[in-house]
């Protein structure tokens, strides 16, 4: 399998349902951000779902340097937790969690088959919600003279940015800022041409 880097996130939760031989594959997909949120999503469906054959899901963090795991939970190996997981590599997706709850149906799949199930579930699922794309953002400072702080927003002005803290002294102002990485080099080249302090967090 080639490995993609994920350049989207789901923006909410999904579901998506498929039915083989009377074996029921719900999936569910969830937007995670921290293995925490993973851990409470699947602690969840457990819970409400006590009675399922099994639970199998996979899941992807990060997005320069993604980690992921796949889980079959006692189906064969390779049957479940990886086939959802290269759905979720061929959407080209991180930040997600997908769990597959089957009820078996008497009749025993196979692996072709058990693999096709659980694809198509996690896909439909993925189908099910809208994906939005990752913009890289760097976190910044940047100081002035107090009676300057006109300068720091002549640098911002006509570019996208979040402001997470300002801080005032008597002499000195300092704004912790979220970017974009697209206007990493413009803010750079901006502050260095008013002589305002510049610092990558």
């Amino acid at each position: 399998m080639q490995e993609k880097l994920p350049i989207y996130f789901p923006q909410h939760q999904s579901q998506g349902f498929f039915k083989s031989k009377n074996s029921k594959f719900e999936a569910f997909l969830f937007p995670c951000h921290n293995q925490e949120e993973i851990d409470n999503e699947l602690k969840n469906l457990r819970k409400k779902y006590f009675d399922a054959t099994h639970i199998c899901y996979a899941w992807r963090l990060g997005f320069d340097n993604p980690t992921y795991r796949a889980n079959d939970d006692g189906e064969p190996n390779y049957t479940a937790g990886i086939p959802i997981y290269r759905k979720i590599v061929s959407y080209e997706i991180s930040n997600i969690l997908i769990a597959v709850v089957r009820y078996f149906g008497g009749t025993k799949l196979g692996v072709s088959g058990l693999i096709q199930a659980y694809e198509t579930a996690a896909e439909l699922a993925i189908q099910n919600t809208n994906l939005q794309i990752y913009t890289p953002k760097n976190f910044i400072q940047l100081s002035a003279p107090i009676q300057n702080i006109h300068w720091i927003y002549q640098v911002l002005n006509s570019l996208e940015y979040k402001i997470l803290k300002e801080e005032y002294s008597e002499n000195e102002v300092i704004f912790t800022l979220e970017i974009q990485q697209k206007d990493f080099e413009i803010i750079y080249k901006k502050t260095h041409e008013l002589s305002i302090n510049f610092f990558k967090i």
